[in-house]
């Protein structure tokens, strides 16, 4: 895990790392505005799929600033309430996750879902409750069954959607190393 941390490290001195990560940026913020919504209560934001090609691509410190910029700069773009910086903190602790479980490693289904499903309970169900009970003052008894229950439902699909995401990748990734 350490050698992962340290060889994405190094990987922000290339060239080629940072300007795929400025690309991959500028499409976290035109992917953060695109939702799907099967239904009135379920919707599925893509942003989740860029944040976790950096980390598939990159590891956990290119993932974990990529993240937290796209984050920052979807703020100041078209902001959707008060700056608060723990949802910053959830977009860092996000890339780093998926930098973590992803990178250097072949995506399978089961990885995704796992990846994925580490993401949704730590920074989507917790440590997003716990950011709108403090900013809105709102009971986290009362938050926390309905964001656990959206979570649960769309993290199948959000896991299927990145598997393919990934394995696409990885075909194009082989490709170009031939």
């Amino acid at each position: 895990m350490l050698e992962s941390i340290r060889l994405s490290y190094r990987s922000l001195r290339e060239a080629r790392t940072l300007t795929t990560m400025s690309i991959l940026i500028a499409l976290g913020l035109l992917l953060g505005l695109v939702t799907l919504v099967p239904n009135e209560f379920l919707k599925i934001g893509l942003g989740f799929t860029v944040t976790s090609a950096m980390g598939f691509l990159f590891g956990p410190v290119p993932a974990c600033l990529g993240a937290g910029a796209i984050d920052v700069l979807r703020f100041f773009l078209r902001p959707t309430g008060p700056y608060f910086f723990g949802f910053t903190f959830n977009a860092l602790l996000t890339g780093t996750i998926y930098g973590l479980l992803l990178y250097h490693r072949r995506p399978t289904f089961w990885r995704c879902l796992l990846t994925k499903g580490v993401v949704s309970l730590t920074v989507n169900v917790i440590l997003s409750t716990l950011w709108l009970a403090v900013l809105y003052g709102q009971a986290i008894n009362v938050l926390l069954p309905v964001r656990l229950i959206k979570n649960a439902v769309a993290l199948p699909v959000e896991a299927a959607i990145m598997f393919f995401i990934l394995k696409t990748m990885e075909r194009v990734r082989q490709v170009q190393r031939k």
